[in-house]
């Protein structure tokens, strides 16, 4: 037998331009930082000596990193903290607790739904 060699060679080409690239989502939320929503109906805070009581729920957001936001949420008879991000106007807790509350924000409004309940500044 003789020794073969075989050599492939593949070429392509192609016309037009590269496609575009999908927007990154942003993930910071800015419009929120600095800013605490106050809710605009009171939930109930716990049980007093003559049953349950009712207050104004809170929620405050600060910078936390390039690429987060940090919540704090007083509701109810206690709080939740954790980090959200922000896309097209979606809001999400990214922390990955038992809870993952989630809401959107409308910044032509200010208005802030935050797991169903609304709030603002």
């Amino acid at each position: 037998m003789r020794p073969t060699c075989l050599i492939v060679l593949v070429c392509a080409c192609t016309t037009g331009t590269a496609p575009t690239p999908s927007p990154t989502p942003t993930t910071r939320c800015a419009d929120l930082e600095g800013k605490t929503f106050a809710s605009l109906v009171e939930g109930e805070c716990g049980l007093g000596p003559d049953g349950p009581g009712y207050c104004t729920w809170h929620l405050t957001f600060t910078a936390n990193d390039a690429a987060t936001t940090s919540y704090s949420w007083q509701h109810s008879d206690y709080g939740q903290e954790g980090e959200i991000e922000c896309d097209s106007g979606m809001v999400t807790e990214v922390t990955g607790g038992m809870n993952t509350p989630q809401g959107t924000y409308d910044p032509a409004t200010m208005q802030l739904v935050w797991e169903g309940v609304a709030y603002q500044p």
